[in-house]
């Protein structure tokens, strides 16, 4: 496709020059949280990229009920999640380096681990799919309701610029974060096998370690107020707010993620 060249006019003799490639704006390739280019353009083809794993998924578990429910509650949870927004996020990126690694690596990955085994018993005890089910189902709706909530709070006029921190962000920075956590232990207490929390434990490192100073580093920047809010409050886990806790649990989720890791060798057919 033909590209187009876009002149912005900067102050004194300073120009900007964009190349746009159909969707892709080559300014910002190295910020996953760049909006380099046509929101809509990536909302569609992450929109069809969740679908695909989604429809994958639930083939291989066709045969068990409470996970393929649980794959259809999280396609609808994250189609929201593409649509209710224009701001780059994981799941709808900004850059297609980081679209590409999420659809092609990271989705696909994260799936064929929480599939699980449901017949193994390697993680099972009386109606533990169904409290892996509902264990889920309590997250998805936690982050859910954050994320409404902090949706509908912005689209007040007198909220405008300010940065959210009433409800469930009153508990921790990240009530998302923390939601996810408990949607993906759900998951992989559903799906029986002692990989699928290899996953769910790696994520409370990652949160603690590399998602949530990315994302405090880049809501620092946009809120004045922020630095403020965020030395008083938990980041992950509501509550649990000291940096060497928090050190601790994330170092646990690394130990105990390599530990359920070695079991990912076999695969569940």
């Amino acid at each position: 496709m033909a590209s187009v060249s876009l002149l912005e006019a900067g102050t004194g003799d300073t120009q900007k020059s964009k190349l746009w490639f159909g969707c892709v704006d080559c300014a910002g390739l190295t910020s996953w949280r760049a909006n380099t280019g046509n929101r809509n353009c990536y909302k569609v083809l992450s929109s069809i990229g969740l679908a695909v794993n989604v429809g994958i998924y639930a083939y291989l578990r066709k045969d068990f009920p409470v996970m393929v429910s649980i794959g259809a509650l999280w396609f609808l949870k994250n189609t929201v999640a593409i649509w209710g927004q224009d701001t780059p996020t994981w799941i709808v990126p900004g850059n297609p380096f980081f679209f590409c690694f999420v659809y092609f690596a990271g989705i696909p990955g994260a799936v064929w681990m929480l599939s699980g085994c449901p017949q193994s018993g390697e993680v099972s005890f009386p109606y533990s799919s169904e409290v892996g089910l509902a264990l889920f189902v309590f997250g998805l709706g936690y982050s859910f309701a954050y994320e409404y909530g902090r949706f509908q709070w912005k689209k007040l006029p007198e909220n405008k610029g300010k940065c959210h921190t009433v409800g469930l962000a009153s508990l921790c920075t990240h009530p998302n974060y923390f939601g996810d956590l408990l949607t993906y232990n759900g998951w992989a207490l559903a799906g029986g096998s002692k990989c699928a929390f290899s996953l769910s434990m790696f994520q409370v490192a990652m949160f603690l370690w590399f998602v949530i100073p990315n994302a405090d580093a880049y809501l620092a920047n946009r809120y004045a107020e922020f630095p403020a809010y965020a030395a008083k409050t938990a980041p992950l886990i509501p509550f649990v707010r000291s940096p060497m806790i928090n050190g601790i649990i994330a170092g646990a989720g690394v130990v105990v993620s390599m530990y359920t890791g070695a079991f990912c060798t076999m695969y569940c057919e």
